[in-house]
C-alpha cells in the first residue's frame, strides 16, 4: 500500500492559465483555480477531510472528501457526464486529468457475481494515451498494483509502480531525474504533472524529498516553494477535524467562551505551531528551573508530596494582525515586515512577530498600528483561560482591517509558583519576591481570569485558532 503523500499536489489549467492546488505542512495554496472549488475550500476544510483531488483543462476539478463518515465529493459542472463512468454504486479510488479531455482513473465497488459471495472490486477507466494502456497490459499490471498515474501536456505519462517510473513523451529534465533515481535507488512516491506545461512537473520521493521545474509559468511560484521548503524557522500545520489535538483546542475554545453578549463563533481552522528548536529548548530548560526551585522549596510552601511541582497550562492569547495569515486556508505564510522600528515602536504585524521570534516582554505595552494597550498587572505577557475575553485583544488591522476571520493563540505557559491578585497594579514589572508569575482573580478590578509572566521562557505559541461569526450570521 503506498504511502501518505507529503505534498499532495493538483496541476490545471483555466482561462489559458495554468493553475494548482497544494497542501502541506503549512496549510493548502492554490492558484487560478475555479470560483466554486474556491469558496468549497474556504469553508469545507474547517469541518471535512479532504482525501485526494485533481484539476484538470479548462477549469476541471475533483475533489473527495469525508463528512460524518461518509465519502462525498465536489465536482467541476459537467464532471460526471465527461466522465461517462458506471460506477456501480461504489465511488471513485484515485483520477488525474491530462491535456484536453485525457484523464486516467480507478473505480471501486462491490461486484456479487451470480452465486458468489459479494467482493470488492479495483478497475481501471478512462481515456488516456494508448501507449500508457500498453504499458500496463505489458506489465500485467491492474489498479492494485499501480501506485500512481500522471498525464502531462498532449501524450506524455508517467507510471509508478513499487517505486519505478514508466514513462513517454515526457521533458527531457523530468527524464533525467526519473533516471537519476533509478540510478541511486531513491523510491518514487509520487509525480504531478501540468497538463499545459510541458516542463513544469513535481516529483515526490519516500524519503521525504522531492524535484521540482517549472513552477515559473505560475504567478506564485514562491509561495508554491516556500510550502515545499518551509524552512528551519516557525511552521504552521493544518490539523484535520479527526486529530486529536484539533479535538482539544476547539473544545477549550468553545468551552472558555463565556461573555455572554457575544455569539460563539465558528471555528475555521487550528494550526499547531511548530516552534525552533531554540525556542522550545529555552521554554524546557525554564521549566526544568522552576521545577529545581520548587522542589527544593520549604515543605509546605509548594504542592502536596508526590505531586508536579510546577503548573503547566494551556492559555489563550489575543494580540494583532496585520496580515492575512490564517485567511483562505493556504494563508500560513507569516508576514515579512519588521513589526518594529529601530526605538521599537510598533509598525506592523505583532502576531507574526510572535509566531516567529516567540514572546517579547519588552514590547509588552507597545502600541501596533493603533491597536490596544494592556498593562493591568504592568508590562507582562498576558493569557487567559477565557477565550472571549482573549477576543478582546485579538484586532485586525491594516490588510487584515475587512477580513471576517479572526485568528488567536493558545500557548503553553510555565506558571510556576502564582501570586493571586484581584486589584490591578500597572507599575508591576515582575512577580513578588519568591514567585514566578501574576494570577488575575476575578472579583474587583477583573471579571474573568488571567495568567501574566513576566519571563519569555515562561511561554511557547503552539496553536492557532482561526475563528469568526455564525454561519448564520455570514449568510
Amino acid at each position: 500500500m503506498q504511502a501518505p503523500l507529503r505534498y499532495p499536489c493538483a496541476m490545471g489549467e483555466l482561462g489559458g492559465k495554468p493553475s494548482f492546488l497544494l497542501y502541506s505542512v503549512r496549510g493548502f495554496i492554490w492558484e487560478n483555480i475555479p470560483k466554486d472549488l474556491l469558496n468549497f475550500l474556504r469553508k469545507a476544510v474547517q469541518s471535512n477531510a479532504i482525501r485526494h483531488f485533481a484539476l484538470g483543462c479548462s477549469g476541471r476539478y475533483y475533489v473527495c472528501y469525508e463528512i460524518d463518515g461518509k465519502i462525498r465529493c465536489e465536482t467541476s459542472p459537467g464532471f460526471w457526464s465527461f466522465l461517462n463512468q458506471d460506477l456501480h454504486g461504489g465511488g471513485l479510488r484515485a483520477l488525474t486529468f491530462g491535456h484536453q479531455n485525457r484523464f486516467y482513473g480507478t473505480k471501486a465497488y462491490y461486484s456479487s457475481p451470480s452465486g458468489s459471495r459479494s467482493v470488492y472490486k479495483h478497475e481501471l477507466f478512462g481515456s488516456y494515451p494508448r501507449s500508457l494502456g500498453s504499458k500496463i497490459q505489458e506489465l500485467g499490471l491492474s489498479a492494485e498494483t499501480i501506485d500512481f498515474v500522471a498525464l502531462g501536456f498532449g501524450d506524455s505519462w508517467v507510471l509508478g509502480v513499487n517505486g519505478i517510473c514508466h514513462w513517454k513523451r515526457i521533458d527531457g529534465k523530468l527524464e533525467g531525474v526519473l533516471k537519476r533515481a533509478v540510478t541511486v535507488h531513491r523510491w518514487v512516491q509520487n509525480v504531478v504533472l501540468s497538463p499545459s506545461q510541458p516542463s513544469t512537473f513535481l516529483v515526490e520521493y519516500r524519503d521525504g524529498g522531492h524535484s521540482v521545474e517549472g513552477l515559473t509559468v505560475f504567478d506564485g511560484h514562491e509561495r508554491f516553494t516556500s510550502h515545499l521548503d518551509p524552512g528551519p524557522s516557525t511552521r504552521l500545520r493544518l490539523l484535520l477535524p479527526n486529530d486529536p489535538w484539533y479535538k482539544y483546542v476547539t473544545k477549550e475554545f468553545i468551552d472558555g467562551w463565556l461573555h455572554s453578549h457575544k455569539p460563539k463563533p465558528d471555528i475555521k481552522a487550528v494550526y499547531a505551531v511548530k516552534n525552533p528548536q531554540t525556542s522550545i529548548e529555552a521554554y524546557r530548560a525554564y521549566e526544568l528551573r522552576i521545577r529545581k526551585k520548587m522542589l527544593q522549596a520549604p515543605t509546605g510552601s509548594g504542592k502536596d508530596k508526590g505531586e508536579d511541582p510546577v503548573t503547566e497550562v494551556f492559555e489563550f492569547h489575543g494580540t494583532r494582525r496585520q496580515c492575512t495569515l490564517g485567511d483562505d486556508l493556504g494563508g500560513a505564510d507569516l508576514c515579512l515586515a519588521n513589526p518594529y522600528d529601530a526605538a521599537g515602536n510598533g509598525l506592523c504585524c505583532s502576531l507574526c512577530s510572535i509566531l516567529r521570534e516567540g514572546y517579547n516582554v519588552q514590547r509588552a505595552g507597545k502600541p501596533v498600528g493603533g491597536g490596544r494597550v494592556f498593562t493591568r498587572f504592568g508590562f507582562g505577557i498576558y493569557s487567559s483561560a477565557v477565550s472571549s475575553k482573549a477576543d478582546d485583544y485579538a484586532e485586525n488591522r491594516g490588510v487584515a482591517w475587512t477580513s471576517t476571520h479572526k485568528v488567536m493563540l493558545l500557548n503553553r505557559i510555565v506558571i510556576g509558583k502564582a501570586f493571586q491578585m484581584k486589584k490591578g497594579d500597572q507599575a508591576l514589572q515582575a512577580p513578588p519576591a519568591g514567585y514566578d508569575a501574576i494570577v488575575g482573580v476575578p472579583g474587583e478590578d477583573l471579571n474573568y481570569g488571567e495568567t501574566v509572566v513576566y519571563n519569555n521562557k515562561a511561554v511557547l505559541p503552539v496553536f492557532m485558532i482561526v475563528y469568526g461569526p455564525p454561519a448564520a450570521r455570514r449568510a
